[in-house]
């Protein structure tokens, strides 16, 4: 009985052994084949927080070393790439700029882009103040205020910014390929660009008078025409009501059945020296 158990044994043996065996062969096999792995790779990373629209410099980055299968495929690897171009949106510190995160400045509409010491306004606009429509981004224009009638003035227009660029119509900040049609319009606010003195005008003027924009032409001086001071319009005070008129002094009652008293008689003149007098409609007098 022993005997017949032992092939059986050997056979068993024989493929546990062939199993290993094959175990280690695809182990080996397949450590030869892998591809060795891929170098860190050197990238650009903000050194602080980078504000959206802002231009990016030298002082704002550094050079950091990352796994090169950590890295995405459009990152920047010197600041020679970058500098200069403009952040489409925030970028925290430490994150890698890349092509999806920073732009060139002349790929944004150009008038998006603002300068040290300019500001962007909004006014609201209707009809007649976005020109039927014809105001665009990237459109110059002048802003007119114009102050109400009072009492003692008449309106008055103040020509308050002159060659201001339009940033954007409503939430539009490049033109349109054609001027939209009277249906197409919606009136929201056009933003202007200026600067931070001329934020305060617009911002007084547009509380205390009308504003107006006039679209003029891109080519004109500034200078052409002046600019006028705007100054805010008095508003004369109400006048206050004055003391009542002191009551006429009481008069003496009439007695009842006492009527007007009839005017006075003409004086009889007695003629005594021959003369005629005339009273009303009588002679009298005369010679003697």
């Amino acid at each position: 009985m022993t005997r017949n158990k032992r092939p059986m044994l050997i056979i068993i043996a024989a493929i546990l052994a062939g199993g290993a065996a094959l175990t280690a062969f695809d182990y080996v096999t397949s450590n030869n084949h892998r591809a060795p792995a891929a170098p860190p790779r050197t990238v650009i990373v903000a050194s602080r927080a980078i504000n959206a629209r802002e231009t990016i410099t030298g002082s704002m980055v550094q050079a950091a070393v990352r796994p090169a299968d950590a890295v995405d495929p459009g990152a920047y690897s010197s600041v020679g790439e970058i500098e200069g171009d403009v952040a489409l949106g925030d970028i925290p510190a430490g994150a890698a700029l890349t092509s999806s995160n920073v732009t060139r400045a002349a790929n944004l509409p150009s008038p998006v882009h603002l300068t040290d010491g300019m500001r962007a306004m909004s006014i609201a606009v209707d009809e007649v103040k976005d020109v039927s429509g014809l105001i665009q981004p990237g459109d110059h224009v002048d802003v007119y205020a114009i102050t109400a009638r009072s009492a003692s003035d008449a309106p008055r227009a103040y020509a308050i910014l002159r060659n201001i660029i339009v940033l954007g119509v409503g939430g539009q900040v490049a033109a349109a390929g054609a001027t939209p049609g009277p249906g197409s319009i919606s009136w929201r606010s056009v933003t202007l660009r200026v600067s931070a003195d001329q934020a305060k005008t617009l911002a007084v003027a547009d509380l205390n008078s009308t504003i107006r924009l006039a679209l003029r032409p891109p080519g004109e001086s500034t200078r052409s025409e002046p600019v006028d001071k705007f100054s805010v319009p008095l508003q004369s005070a109400p006048s206050l009501p004055g003391p009542p008129a002191p009551m006429p002094a009481s008069m003496p009652a009439i007695p009842p059945g006492t009527g007007a008293s009839a005017p006075a008689a003409p004086r009889r003149v007695p003629a005594t020296d021959g003369v005629q007098y005339i009273l009303g409609d009588r002679v009298e007098g005369g010679a003697q």
